[in-house]
C-alpha cells in the first residue's frame, strides 16, 4: 500500500498543480485535468478501503466526519435526482461539482491514513508542503502578471490567498519551532493575493493568536535563523508595497461592483435574489430545495455562500445538516483543548478557514482539497499522539 500512496500522492499533486496552470485556458483542455483527478480519486478510495476496519473508525472520535459523510451522500443523491429534474426543473447535472464533493472528504481520510501509517513523514511531508506552497505562489505570480485595470488601478485578485490559509495549520505543525514565522509568511502571501475574504479570515486568526500568543507561539525566539527570515519577510513586504498594496487597498475600500453597484462584487444581490426565491417557493421546495446546484439556473450565479447555496439546493434539510456539521466539528475539537492546546488551536484554524471560506465564496471548490490535506494530517497526528495511548490505557485496565 505504500507504493499506492506514493503514486496517488503524485496524482493528487499533479491535479492541483494542473488546476492552477490551466485555469483560465480553453475548457477543451480540462478533460486531461479531470482524467488525473479521476485517477487520483480512485487511488485514494483504494487506499482508504484497504485500511477500513483495520483500526477504530475515525468518526468514533470525530463525529463531525460521520455527519460530513451523510452530507456527501445526500449531495450525490441529489446529483442523481438532477438527471430526472427532481426536485425541480432548476436542478443542474453538474458532474464536476459532485466529484469534488466526494473528493474533498476522501482526501481527509487519505491523508489521515497516510499519517497514521507513517507514509506521510520526513521528506515526503516536506515535499508535499513545498509543492502546495509552490502552487499557491505560482498562482499569485500569474495574477500579478495578469492584472485587471479597474477605476485606473491594476487589481490583483486570486483565490491563492485561501491556499495559504489552508496550508497554515500543517505548516505550523510541521515547523512548530518556527511557527510564528510560518504565520507571518502566510500572512504576507495572503496579502499579495488581494482576496478580501481571505484577508478577513486571516485577521480573525491574528486576533485569536494575539490573545493566546504564549500558548500558540510558545517557541517564539529571536536567533540567527529568525533574523534571516525577518529579512526575507521585510523584502517581501517592500515588494508587496511596491506591487500589490494599492490593489489590495482598492479592493478593500471599493467593495461595490462596478456593473452591479452592490456590496461584495454583487454578492448581496445574489443572496437576496436566492433567499427571496426560496421564501416564495412551495413548502416542499423550502424543505427539500430546488435540486443539485440550482442557484445558477435561478439567479445566474452560484451563491458564493455555503449556507445560501445549500438552502437553495437541498432546502432546510441541507442547511440544517451543514450547520450541524460545523457545530459538531467545533464540539469534537474542543474536547482536545485540555489535552493538547496546540493541536486544538490548529484544528480551530482549520474550522475558521473552512467556515470563513464557506461564508464568503463557498467550499465545494478544487482548492479546498488543500484544507482537506491539512485537516487529514492533523487528525492523523491526534490519533497517533492521543487516541492510541487512550485505547492502550483502556485495554490495560480491562
Amino acid at each position: 500500500m505504500k507504493q499506492v500512496f506514493y503514486i496517488t500522492l503524485i496524482l493528487v499533486l499533479c491535479y492541483l498543480g494542473a488546476d492552477v496552470l490551466i485555469r483560465g485556458e480553453e475548457k477543451a483542455e480540462r478533460p486531461i485535468v479531470q482524467l488525473v483527478a479521476g485517477a487520483s480519486l480512485i487511488g485514494m478510495l483504494v487506499y482508504n478501503v484497504y485500511y477500513l476496519g483495520k483500526r477504530p473508525k475515525l468518526w468514533k472520535f470525530f463525529g463531525f466526519l460521520k455527519v460530513w459523510l451523510f452530507f456527501v451522500i445526500t449531495g450525490v443523491a441529489y446529483f442523481f435526482f438532477s438527471l430526472i429534474g427532481f426536485p425541480s426543473e432548476y436542478a443542474s447535472v453538474n458532474v464536476r461539482s459532485a466529484i469534488i464533493l466526494i473528493y474533498i472528504l476522501t482526501t481527509i481520510y487519505f491523508f489521515y491514513n497516510a499519517t497514521v501509517n507513517r507514509h506521510l513523514v520526513g521528506k515526503t511531508l516536506t515535499m508535499l508542503i513545498a509543492v502546495l506552497m509552490f502552487n499557491g505562489i505560482t498562482e499569485v505570480v500569474i495574477a500579478l502578471n495578469n492584472r485587471e485595470v479597474k477605476l485606473g488601478v491594476e487589481v490583483v485578485n486570486t483565490s491563492a490567498g485561501y491556499i495559504f490559509l489552508m496550508l497554515l495549520p500543517i505548516l505550523m505543525h510541521r515547523y512548530r519551532k518556527q511557527n510564528f514565522w510560518m504565520f507571518a509568511m502566510c500572512l504576507v502571501l495572503t496579502l499579495f493575493s488581494g482576496k478580501r475574504g481571505a484577508v478577513v479570515v486571516f485577521v480573525i486568526l491574528i486576533i485569536y493568536a494575539s490573545k493566546n500568543f504564549r500558548k500558540v507561539f510558545r517557541n517564539f525566539k529571536l536567533d540567527w535563523r529568525a533574523i534571516i527570515f525577518i529579512g526575507v519577510l521585510l523584502l517581501a513586504g517592500l515588494y508587496f508595497v511596491e506591487s500589490a498594496y494599492d490593489s489590495l487597498m482598492h479592493r478593500m475600500v471599493n467593495i461595490e461592483n462596478e456593473k452591479r453597484g452592490t456590496v461584495g462584487s454583487g454578492r448581496d444581490v445574489i443572496w437576496k435574489t436566492l433567499l427571496f426565491f426560496w421564501a416564495d417557493a412551495s413548502l416542499f421546495n423550502q424543505i427539500f430545495g430546488f435540486g443539485f446546484y440550482a442557484s445558477p439556473k435561478i439567479e445566474g450565479h452560484v451563491a458564493h455562500n455555503d449556507f445560501v447555496e445549500y438552502l437553495i439546493d437541498l432546502g432546510l434539510i441541507g442547511l440544517t445538516l451543514w450547520s450541524y456539521l460545523l457545530v459538531r466539528f467545533y464540539k469534537n475539537i474542543k474536547r482536545l483543548k485540555k489535552y493538547d492546546n496546540y493541536l486544538y488551536t490548529l484544528l480551530l484554524f482549520c474550522l475558521t478557514v473552512f467556515f470563513g471560506r464557506g461564508l464568503f465564496s463557498g467550499t465545494n471548490r478544487t482548492d479546498s482539497i488543500v484544507l482537506s490535506i491539512s485537516l487529514g494530517y492533523l487528525l492523523g497526528v491526534v490519533y497517533l499522539k492521543h487516541i492510541i495511548p487512550y485505547l492502550s490505557n483502556r485495554l490495560s485496565k480491562a
